[in-house]
C-alpha cells in the first residue's frame, strides 16, 4: 500500500517563489507514494486538497503547539510535511519540517519564537530537512536533537530559459543591505563604463531603504526576479548567507555568469560554477573579468548549467521521496 503524504503548500522551500507547489507537482509523478496537498493558513484552492475545518482557529492553536493532532483530523495520512511557520502537532505519524531560513536561529534573542517552536517539534520526534550540510551543522549546534533528526535536501529551483543576449547588471540582495551600500559607488561607476543598466532585486523593505541612495538604478521587487534574470549579463549576489542561494542557482541554470561572496554555504552550493569572492579579493576586478572575458564566461556558463541540474524539481523530489521512505521505515520499526 502506498504511503499517503500530506504536504502543506503554505510555506516556501526557498526565497524566490513558492516552490512547495513545484515540489508537489514533482512528487505527484512518483508512483510509489500518494500525495495530498493542503493549506494551513489560507483557503484551499482545489477540491482535491485536504479540507481543514475551522482552519483559522486551528492555525492559531497550531502556531503554539496546541490543538487537535493532524492525524486525528486525517487518520489516513502516514506522514506530514510542512515548510512554513505553522507546525501542526502529530500523535502517531512523523512530522517533517523543511528549514531554509536560518535568520531566526541566528537571532541574539535565544528565545526567538521560531527556535522555541522547532525545539518543541524536535522534542516530539519531528525531522528537520535543512537545505545544506553547512546549515545542518549550524542547526544541530543550536537545537537539541538526536543525530538522525536533522537531514539535508536542497530546495528545488526550476530551470530558467537560457539567456543569450543579456545586457544588464543584476544585483540580488538578501539581507546584505549594508554590503550593497558599500559596493554601490563602484558598481555604479563600472556600469557607466560599459553602458549597462543596474537592476537591484530585493524585498520591499530593502527597496525602501536604498531608494533614496542609489541614483539612476532600477529597483525590482522579488516577484519580478525571473523577468529581471532574463536581462542579465552578470548576476551579483549580496546576502547575509542565512538562506539557500536560490537566485544564484536560477542564474546558473539560465547560463548567466554569477558572482557571490565566499561563505561555507555558497562554497557548498556554488563552488566551481560561480565566482566566489574572498573578503580580501578585489571585488571589482572579479566583476570586470567575468563581464569582459569571453573565455571565462563560456566556462562559467557550462559549469553553471551543469550544477543547476542538481536542483531541478524531479531531482529534489526524489531526494524527498528517499527521506520520506527512510523516516516511515524507522517510524514503523
Amino acid at each position: 500500500m502506498k504511503p499517503l503524504i500530506a504536504l502543506d503548500l503554505d510555506g516556501s522551500l526557498e526565497s524566490m517563489s513558492n516552490t512547495t507547489l513545484a515540489l508537489a507537482e514533482a512528487l505527484q509523478r512518483i508512483q510509489s507514494l500518494e500525495l495530498r496537498e493542503f493549506h494551513s493558513s489560507s483557503k484551499r484552492r482545489s477540491t482535491d486538497e485536504l479540507r481543514i475545518r475551522r482552519r483559522r482557529w486551528r492555525q492559531r492553536c497550531w502556531r503554539v503547539g496546541r490543538g487537535k493532532a493532524f492525524d486525528k483530523l486525517f487518520p489516513s495520512v502516514n506522514l506530514l510535511h510542512v515548510a512554513g511557520d505553522t507546525l501542526p502537532p502529530t500523535r502517531y505519524i512523523p512530522l517533517v519540517i523543511s528549514l531554509d531560513d536560518l535568520r531566526p536561529l541566528r537571532s541574539r534573542a535565544k528565545m526567538h519564537p521560531r527556535i522555541r517552536d522547532l525545539q518543541r517539534a524536535l522534542n516530539h520526534g519531528a525531522t528537520l530537512v535543512v537545505s545544506t550540510r553547512t546549515g545542518a551543522h549550524e542547526v544541530s549546534a543550536i537545537l537539541r536533537s538526536r543525530r538522525n533528526q536533522i537531514v539535508t535536501a536542497p530546495p528545488l529551483v526550476p530551470t530558467q530559459p537560457l539567456v543569450t543576449s543579456g545586457k544588464c547588471l543584476v544585483v540580488n540582495v538578501a539581507g546584505g543591505q549594508d554590503r550593497l551600500l558599500a559596493r554601490l559607488p563602484d558598481i555604479s561607476a563600472f556600469a557607466k563604463t560599459v553602458n549597462a543598466e543596474i537592476l537591484i532585486i530585493g524585498s520591499k523593505d530593502v527597496n525602501k531603504e536604498i531608494r533614496d541612495k542609489v541614483g539612476k538604478i532600477r529597483l525590482v521587487t522579488r516577484s519580478k526576479a525571473t523577468e529581471a534574470l532574463q536581462r542579465a549579463r552578470v548576476v551579483i549576489d549580496i546576502s547575509d548567507g542565512a538562506r539557500f542561494p536560490s537566485f544564484c542557482v536560477a542564474a546558473l541554470s539560465a547560463g548567466v555568469p554569477t558572482m557571490a561572496r565566499f561563505s561555507d554555504i555558497n562554497f557548498e552550493v556554488l563552488g566551481g560554477s560561480a565566482a566566489l569572492v574572498e573578503p580580501e579579493q578585489d571585488f571589482m576586478e572579479t566583476l570586470r573579468e567575468i563581464w569582459h572575458n569571453d573565455s571565462r564566461r563560456k566556462l562559467m556558463r557550462a559549469a553553471g548549467i551543469e550544477r543547476a541540474r542538481d536542483f531541478e524539481p524531479n531531482t529534489v523530489a526524489q531526494q524527498y521521496h528517499t527521506i520520506y521512505r527512510d523516516i516511515l521505515r524507522d517510524y514503523s520499526a
